[in-house]
Parts: C-alpha cells; structure tokens; sequence
C-alpha cells in the first residue's frame, strides 16, 4: 500500500470535531528536520 494510500485511509477514518469562534486549540508539533547529525540537538 502507498503512503498515500495509508494516509487517505488515516484521514478518511479520523475523527471531526467540530469547532466554531468560541472553541480554543492549542496545536503542538514534534518535528524534527534535519540530516540526523549532532549539530541538530545544540
């Protein structure tokens, strides 16, 4: 299956919640670019 397939799949079959003007999110991101080296952690 391709990545695309399983990520169709994945947000196809997630969850809504429904949010309006009054709703308060807070989005929190653990990305973590680079080329895997040392030099990325300091």
């Amino acid at each position: 299956m391709s990545s695309y397939s399983r990520l169709n799949k994945v947000f196809n079959s997630a969850e809504q919640i429904p949010i309006d003007d009054s709703s308060k999110i807070v989005l929190m991101s653990d990305c973590h670019r680079g080329d895997g080296n040392w030099g990325i952690i300091f």
